[in-house]
């Protein structure tokens, strides 16, 4: 079986690029308006903290200007005198009621940022879902990976980092049930039959000057963690279950003249390497065999997805960092050359086609998808965002023309509002210069931490744009590097 062109000439990918194509746009639509949604939230919550400050501002600077007007009232006027009583007693009732407008502006504005903190949270859940349904089958090539398997009590868990050809990486939880080797504990004999000792270092010997090797049992060793990368194995065995029990790591190199080395691991994790003239050429072979006999079951591990636990860029968390246009973009710049190609080879305007070939069934099935299919959902979405579909070729629509370009120098002068997981109450703002003010710690509990909201979104049409221009610029310097 293999993928032909509309036009029957042999498609470059050998792979379902139609289906991709069209989960990937379902995916990026769908983030790019939970995108914008979490953006409102985040400027409401701006909003609520500036109108905190400004209210107990105009609070402050009005009491400051009654009790001015109250002193002068009376400063001529003995303590005891009525008039200067009643001075003394609208002074405590004003204060009072300070006090008190400032508490109950202060339960509003909390109450409404830690309402619009629950539903940032509650988008950011619903972001990630998008993206977990679009990675665990995505079918990008990879470009790096690695794996770590431990033993918990009488059974493996496991995780793998897998990064594709976008720069996207993504973490997943894997299911070691459904690996027939690690769905329990395994020994060392299990995989290289028959017994063995090695040497794990030297000891004085009884009436003896030299020191002589000591060794260890391993065959009946238990296998309680396995660690693989592009360029390395490594596995560890202990006489007893747990992965911080003390036993001996072998480390694989994985180039062509490869080569193992052998450590003892203390209970506290620390290892020291034993020297390797101390073993035999049989031991290496032994150790050299179990990790070849190992690495087709660490392997099969990678296809057992059972949850992304996480999605990175660069190292930076694409939901705490809002990373989201960039997600969008890369994929964009990644599909983009090969839709255009389908597209020329495509025989029917309007259309991208693909036909499957079975030599030996004589049969040929056409798959299609109109473009105005995919374009519908893109032409909902803003402008701005809109743009990140335009590599496509799928005209989604006019780009907003006289955007100047942000350079990429400026990338440390705009704020990038995280997603925080829990309700955050208000933390302190700006001082007030106002004469007989009261500052804002005397007001809010002294413990409580600062909203992570940038002082720097001041206006919504021009922080949305601001960010969203600089992302596109980076994607797009990028690509240019790469081409």
């Amino acid at each position: 079986m293999r993928y032909l062109y509309g036009d029957l000439t042999e498609a470059r990918c050998q792979e379902d690029t139609l289906g991709l194509l069209q989960r990937f746009i379902n995916m990026a639509v769908e983030v790019l308006k939970l995108h914008g949604e979490i953006d409102t939230s985040l400027l409401a919550i701006q909003k609520e903290k500036n109108r905190l400050t400004q209210t107990i501002e105009d609070i402050d600077g009005f009491k400051g200007d009654l009790q001015k007007t109250i002193n002068d009232s009376f400063s001529n006027r003995t303590q005891d005198d009525t008039v200067a009583e009643m001075g003394q007693a609208v002074t405590a009732t004003l204060q009072q009621h300070a006090t008190e407008g400032k508490a109950r502006i202060k339960t509003d504005v909390e109450r409404n940022i830690n309402g619009n903190q629950a539903k940032i949270n509650q988008l950011a859940g619903s972001t990630f879902d998008a993206m977990r349904e679009f990675f665990m089958a995505s079918g990008l090539p990879i470009s790096k990976s690695s794996l770590e398997c431990n033993l918990d009590g009488l059974m493996y868990t496991a995780d793998s980092e897998v990064a594709d050809v976008t720069g996207i990486t993504c973490k997943y939880a894997l299911d070691t049930s459904r690996s027939e080797f690690f769905s329990g504990p395994k020994r060392f004999a299990d995989l290289v039959p028959g017994k063995l000792e090695i040497p794990i270092g030297t000891k004085k010997a009884w009436l003896k000057k030299e020191p002589v090797a000591e060794t260890i049992r391993i065959d009946d060793a238990i296998l309680v963690r396995v660690k693989n990368s592009d360029q390395s194995g490594e596995y560890k065995l202990s006489s007893r279950a747990g992965s911080g029990s003390e036993g001996v790591q072998v480390s694989v190199d994985k180039t062509p003249n490869s080569r193992i080395n052998v450590f003892r691991v203390d209970t506290t994790g620390e290892v020291q390497r034993i020297p390797a003239d101390l073993f035999s050429s049989q031991q290496i072979e032994a150790l050299t065999a179990f990790w070849t006999q190992l690495f087709p079951h660490v392997r099969s591990l990678y296809q057992y997805r059972q949850n992304l636990s996480a999605v990175k860029i660069e190292g930076k968390d694409v939901i705490n960092d809002r990373l989201f246009t960039a997600v969008v973009g890369r994929l964009a710049s990644h599909l983009a050359p090969i839709i255009r190609e389908i597209d020329e080879h495509s025989l029917v305007k309007g259309e991208l086609s693909l036909t499957i070939e079975a030599d030996e069934e004589g049969k040929r099935e056409v798959f299609f998808v109109r473009k105005n299919k995919l374009t519908k959902p893109i032409s909902a979405l803003p402008e701005m965002q809109r743009r990140l579909f335009a590599p496509l070729g799928l005209d989604v629509g006019p780009t907003i023309p006289g955007i100047k370009e942000i350079q990429t120098d400026k990338t440390d002068k705009i704020t990038r509002p995280k997603i925080v997981p829990q309700p955050i109450p208000i933390g302190k703002s700006e001082p007030n210069t106002r004469p007989e003010s009261t500052p804002q710690s005397d007001i809010l509990p002294k413990a409580a931490p600062t909203i992570e909201v940038s002082d720097e979104i001041t206006d919504v049409v021009t922080g949305v744009l601001v960010r969203e221009e600089l992302e596109l610029d980076i994607i797009n310097k990028s690509d240019k590097k790469k081409s």
